[in-house]
């Protein structure tokens, strides 16, 4: 049997790969404080995973892992990761290969979410689909013909320049930004002025990405994108002062929660 799991600052999501390659029951748990804590949750889940499974052999062959921040290029540890702190410098594709048995296969979470929505869900028959993901913390990957966009040490659009004189990246309305600052979520700030400069930070970073990676289509994901206005986003990239040819189509993620799971699915298929 393969796993796959999808590890992000908030929660943890794991399921088993059928021998028909199908996804198995989503497993959902928060996220422990601390790195040690995780990994001992980690391995509760996966045994939940295995006792619960219909698979008479539950040797755990393949758990591709998609975690929140940048890896090392061996693909073994995090170099950097605001919202798993602890995790950072720690042997955690050593760890978890030890608790399940499996080889393991440590890929970032935003491309396995991206990955998901490009096979199975909103950008499924686009060619270029570049994933943008607005929640705790803002992310994004390029997709190109099914697969993850090669790259050096990772795509990071939330780390993107929005406001030069003010030295502020996109990742400054994320939700975690925005709950330091203003004690609350994006969907709950009655201010129109603040949501008015939170959206000139959004639209401004959709533009930026479809200036530099030219997607066929735009896909927005996360729990903040909830209260985004389609309308206003086209509305506004079509009055930026570099007027595109033509803009991509931009839709709002199918299935934001458990996406990241099917790209791990996706991934297996493709790699292993």
């Amino acid at each position: 049997m393969n796993i796959v799991a999808d590890i992000g600052g908030s929660r943890m999501r794991f399921a088993e790969v059928t021998k028909t390659g199908e996804l198995g029951t989503p497993y959902i748990v928060a996220t422990p404080d601390t790195y040690e804590d995780a990994m001992v949750k980690i391995q509760e889940t996966v045994n939940q995973v295995i006792e619960e499974s219909s698979t008479e052999n539950k040797t755990i062959h393949f758990c591709i892992c998609g975690i929140a921040g940048v890896f090392n290029e061996e693909g073994s540890q995090l170099l950097v990761s605001p919202n798993l702190e602890t995790w950072v410098g720690k042997p955690v594709q050593k760890d978890i290969a030890r608790m399940t048995g499996a080889r393991v296969i440590l890929k970032n979470d935003t491309d396995m979410t991206g990955l998901g929505e490009a096979i199975y869900g909103a950008g499924k028959g686009y060619k270029n689909v570049a994933y943008l993901t607005f929640s705790t913390g803002i992310g994004g990957s390029l997709i190109v013909d099914g697969d993850i966009g090669p790259y050096s040490l990772g795509y990071e659009p939330g780390f993107q320049i929005v406001d030069v004189e003010q030295k502020k990246f996109l990742h400054d309305v994320s939700g975690t930004a925005l709950k330091k600052e203003f004690n609350s979520l994006f969907k709950d700030i009655t201010d129109g002025a603040v949501r008015n400069h939170v959206m000139r930070y959004v639209i401004g970073g959709i533009h930026n990405t479809i200036v530099y990676w030219s997607p066929d289509v735009v896909v927005l994901g996360g729990g903040m994108t909830e209260s985004f206005d389609l309308e206003q986003i086209n509305r506004s990239l079509e009055n930026m002062r570099f007027k595109l040819p033509k803009l991509p189509k931009i839709v709002f993620a199918k299935d934001t929660d458990i996406n990241g799971l099917y790209g791990g699915m996706a991934y297996l298929r493709k790699h292993v």
